[in-house]
């Protein structure tokens, strides 16, 4: 190797140190800053209060004095005297560990390297007291393999002293496959060097003066043919080392240096005035010079591109781009990462938003939603895991806002089951990735299971009485709607209010003939009070009856000795008819109820569902019998099909 080429790898290796501490954070720039001070001071620590190796090149600083201070260390004391027995030390960065390689002077004794060892291991261990991830190695001829060397040559950097010849020969002398440089993507310490190394060239720290991927839509063509080249089982790892490089609308971050100089002297009051060009069904926004600076399908997801990048670009968002009090709560949130999907809603008039879909290294989607579309977003993206944040972009809205976060919140905990909500004499139900709409009074005709997100409050808290079932009671119409609800889980039914004492006698007696024991908590409107404090009788003949079985795999019914299957509803009824007298329509009395689900003890609640369901299965067979119902043929086949 020619000499020339020897001082050509010295000088790219000592100036990359410049670049190298540039992009570490500030607990590594300053221990790395004071690594040389290790070889060349001593401490009151174990293998470090004398005998110093010292490093070639090092000479004690006053700045020392002032690193150590930093990293809580006392002021260190040279004692270097002799022969420095470390020619050079390398930085280099593995899995967020910065390690220091210590490379012995030439020609001295095995004694004098194993005390190189000692003083690094004993380093090392100073720094991890330190909470400090730095590791000192002692590098000697044979302790690298090709890969690594091949890596220290292509992202390493000399902190201090100059390598010897036989490193840089092996250096260069080391064979490097294609799928060791693809593992040395993520330890390169700048975007250049990790765009570099993905497309297969020489990767360099700095970007030259004539960059040959300069141009987005060039750069972007070497990267789909270079993911074609890629073998199939190393193309997912390629695509998540690109999916990190890439910025909002596909612009890797490589290129943000060239897009500062086109922009110019960009501040808050001072920004390019963006060109709007619409062409191909395509909105492009470009710099006054014509470079490109975000392109979308449609304006508002530009406009929201052009956010994201110019937080990447500045750290802020011009004023002149904020044209109204959405775009300027959207511009202060845009610019925090977040680790997970994150969904944004940016409140407008009647409830409308601007929803804004942010996920880790994919484009973003923003789309305008009415009040309706707002509100079931919300839900589904909570519900999904999402992360969800709602802004409120006027004073008026921040109880709107704290309304679709609680909804949000109560989403996310139940996110297993299904949702329920009332809105505008509807109810929407969230079940299985897909919203369902129904008209409530047909919802609450038959029980069903969903968790309320707008929950009712109760007039005291059932806490601390422990495992509670609360059973809500109002008149609706000419019957009593009750609703039931208990760890999280609820349904509601329709009662005649000539059945409705009856109906919660038996309800308490469900809840006390449960294991739990819960207490049976009854909440009533004015009308329903009025009504039970009236005594009014029941005078229709009551029909007892017992319900036992299992939830999903099928409810028997027994009543007078004889057992009824789920199939055997409508020979239920017509026993059930004979018994009364002509003419009358009797009512069922269930007081008894021992149900399981799946196979596990079924809780109380789930008791009085089963109760519930069966009498209202039995109800529509006996009215199809009597002929109160015209359906009789739909009846039997939702009923007993």
């Amino acid at each position: 190797m020619s000499l020339d080429a020897h001082a050509r790898d010295l000088v790219t290796l000592k100036r990359r140190w410049r670049v190298f501490r540039r992009v570490l954070s500030e607990p590594e720039r300053t221990a790395l800053d004071f690594a040389p001070a290790v070889l060349a001071c001593s401490f009151e620590a174990r293998g470090l209060k004398a005998d110093t190796p010292g490093a070639a090149g090092v000479r004690p600083t006053q700045r020392w004095a002032a690193l150590a201070k930093r990293l809580s260390l006392p002021v260190p004391l040279s004692h270097q005297s002799g022969r420095r027995l470390a020619a050079s030390m390398f930085v280099l960065h593995d899995d967020g560990t910065a390690r220091v390689l210590v490379e012995p002077a030439e020609a001295i004794s095995t004694s004098l390297v194993a005390r190189i060892g000692e003083r690094c291991a004993a380093a090392t261990e100073l720094f991890e007291k330190l909470k400090l991830r730095v590791r000192f190695e002692l590098l000697r001829p044979g302790t690298l393999s090709p890969a690594e060397l091949g890596r220290l040559r292509a992202l390493g950097a000399v902190r201090a002293g100059t390598p010897g010849r036989w490193l840089t020969l092996a250096m260069r002398a080391a064979v490097v496959t294609e799928e060791q440089r693809t593992a040395w993507i993520p330890h390169a310490p700048t975007s250049y060097c990790r765009v570099r190394l993905m497309l297969g060239t020489s990767p360099a720290f700095e970007a030259p003066k004539a960059d040959p991927f300069a141009e987005l839509e060039l750069l972007r063509l070497e990267l789909v043919r270079k993911l074609r080249k890629t073998p199939l089982f190393d193309r997912p790892t390629f695509r998540s080392h690109l999916k990190r490089e890439l910025l909002p609308g596909g612009i890797p971050q490589s290129l943000l240096p060239a897009l500062r100089l086109a922009s110019g002297e960009v501040t808050r009051r001072k920004a390019p005035h963006l060109e709007v060009k619409v062409a191909a069904g395509m909105v492009t926004l470009c710099l006054p010079g014509g470079a490109l600076f975000a392109k979308a399908r449609t304006l508002l997801q530009a406009r929201a591109r052009a956010l994201l990048l110019a937080h990447a670009l500045w750290g802020f968002v011009p004023d002149a781009w904020i044209t109204g009090p959405q775009w300027k709560k959207l511009a202060q949130r845009l610019g925090s990462e977040r680790a997970r999907t994150t969904v944004l809603f940016a409140l407008g008039h009647e409830g409308s938003s601007l929803a804004l879909r942010l996920r880790t290294g994919k484009e973003p989607r923003m789309r305008e939603l009415d009040a309706t579309a707002t509100l079931k977003h919300v839900i589904a993206s909570a519900a999904n895991g999402h992360q969800v944040e709602v802004v409120g972009c006027s004073q008026a809205q921040e109880l709107e806002a704290i309304r679709l976060s609680q909804l949000a919140w109560r989403a996310a905990a139940n996110a297993s089951e299904a949702l329920s909500l009332d809105l505008n004499g509807r109810t929407l139900v969230y079940a299985g990735g897909r919203f369902k709409s129904y008209e409530t009074g047909r919802y609450l005709e038959r029980p069903r299971r969903a968790v309320p997100l707008e929950r009712v409050a109760a007039p005291k808290s059932t806490q601390p009485l422990g495992p509670t079932v609360e059973c809500e009671a109002v008149l609706d119409g000419d019957r009593a709607r009750l609703r039931y609800r208990s760890k999280g889980w609820a349904f509601s039914e329709h009662v005649s209010l000539d059945a409705l004492t009856s109906h919660l006698q038996g309800a308490m007696s469900i809840c006390a003939q449960h294991h739990e024991r819960p207490r049976f908590v009854l909440h009533l409107d004015d009308a329903i009070t009025k009504h039970l404090k009236s005594g009014r009788v029941q005078t229709a003949p009551p029909a007892t009856l017992e319900v036992r079985g299992d939830l999903t795999r099928g409810l028997v019914v027994m009543h007078q000795g004889q057992t009824f299957g789920s199939r055997e509803l409508r020979a239920a009824a017509e026993t059930l008819l004979s018994a009364w007298p002509v003419g009358v329509r009797g009512q069922l009395d269930i007081r008894h109820a021992s149900v399981s689900v799946g196979g596990l003890h079924g809780e109380a609640i789930a008791c009085l569902y089963a109760r519930s369901l069966i009498g209202r299965r039995l109800s529509a067979h006996i009215d199809a019998l009597v002929g109160l119902n015209g359906r009789e043929r739909r009846d039997e086949r939702v009923f007993e099909g």
